[in-house]
């Protein structure tokens, strides 16, 4: 029985409602999702949270704007990403200088962030030819 990718999204607190769009858009494609405001509750250990929605995904969305770029989260994130050797697909913001984006995923093909239907579109495609039984077997 094939299963819906999972995805989980490390994004800049301050793009929460964007991302709320964009986490509802990919669930109607079909895209499981880990999206803080979906998972944690009140009580729970944020760390060990995020720790274990990362490690239970198939790929990790970063979502990156200017001044989020340089954050030791979202830096020590991507580490953990590549080290679980998850997929990751960058999103960046329309404009972004490239030179702002962190090398290990400049190195990457990105999305560029649009309404969040059509971003989830974008991702959602990504994610499921990724996981769809011909793409495995041309690996």
């Amino acid at each position: 029985m094939k299963r819906n990718p999972k995805v989980f999204i490390s994004y800049p607190r301050e793009e929460s409602s964007w991302v709320q769009g964009f986490a509802d858009s990919l669930r109607e494609r079909g895209v499981d999702v880990w999206f803080d405001r979906y998972e944690i509750q009140a009580g729970d250990d944020f760390r060990k949270s995020l720790e274990a929605g990362m490690r239970h995904s198939d790929g990790v969305v970063f979502l990156l704007t200017t001044p989020g770029a340089r954050n030791p989260s979202l830096l020590f994130e991507i580490g953990a990403a590549m080290g679980m050797g998850k997929r990751v697909i960058p999103i960046v913001t329309p404009g972004m200088d490239p030179a702002a984006i962190p090398v290990d995923l400049r190195l990457r093909g990105w999305v560029v962030r649009g309404e969040p239907a059509s971003t989830a579109m974008e991702v959602a495609s990504a994610l499921i030819k990724e996981s769809s039984p011909q793409s495995a077997s041309r690996n």
